[in-house]
């Protein structure tokens, strides 16, 4: 699953061009990837992926400082970010 992982963010880094938000990179991940789980520390987020941590770097480590950011948690703006961004990536599959 790593080897997809990281395979999924260079194509995304080919895409996207300009670094995002690290949030919205971590939706983007979660989106992709249905067992994933986004972690933030105040500063930054992190996505976990079957035991490993990601962000636009590629793997990630993951500090005592990172929580888990609740799946539906947050103001809905990050909700509907989450939602438009699932189904474009919906649509696109198909």
């Amino acid at each position: 699953m790593a080897e997809e992982v990281i395979a999924y963010i260079e194509y995304l880094k080919s895409e996207i061009k300009e670094r995002p938000q690290c949030m919205m990179f971590a939706l983007l991940l979660k989106c992709k990837f249905d067992n994933a789980h986004m972690f933030y520390d105040n500063n930054h987020f992190i996505t976990l992926i079957e035991g490993k941590y990601y962000d636009w770097d590629g793997e990630a480590e993951r500090t005592e400082q990172f929580l888990m950011f609740p799946d539906g948690y947050g103001d809905n703006h990050i909700v509907n970010h989450y939602h438009a961004i699932k189904d474009r990536f919906n649509k696109q599959a198909k």
